[in-house]
Parts: C-alpha cells; sequence; structure tokens
C-alpha cells in the first residue's frame, strides 16, 4: 500500500501529469491549467487553529 502512495507522489511532481489530473477533476477536462505555467512551492506551512495552538501542515504536492 505504500508503494501507491510513493508512486502517486512521484507522478504527481510531474508538472504534466498534475496539470491533467486537475483539469479532468476540477474543470471537467477543460484545458484552464498548462503544466509549464505550474511551478514547486514548499510543501510545510503553518497555520493558527481555533484553539490557538499554531500547528504545521505538510502536503505531499504544493504547486502555484
Amino acid at each position: 500500500m505504500g508503494e501507491k502512495d510513493i508512486t502517486e507522489k512521484i507522478l504527481e511532481d510531474h508538472n504534466d501529469v498534475f496539470a491533467d489530473i486537475i483539469n479532468g477533476l476540477v474543470f471537467a477536462g477543460e484545458q484552464k491549467i498548462l503544466a509549464e505555467s505550474l511551478e514547486n512551492t514548499a510543501v510545510h506551512s503553518q497555520y493558527k487553529a481555533d484553539d490557538e495552538k499554531v500547528h504545521e501542515l505538510e502536503r505531499d504536492i504544493a504547486k502555484y
């Protein structure tokens, strides 16, 4: 099961695959996201929750 997650993460790291996934799922197949316009960004972020504590979130893939 862990191998599937690693394979998906590796594939989604490629801009063309990521763009195809987003265009297919979010935009019903319309080409709104272009692979050449994507760039990687940090996968760690911090946020303050309702409990007033700062939490850290780690994502598998994040792109602009």
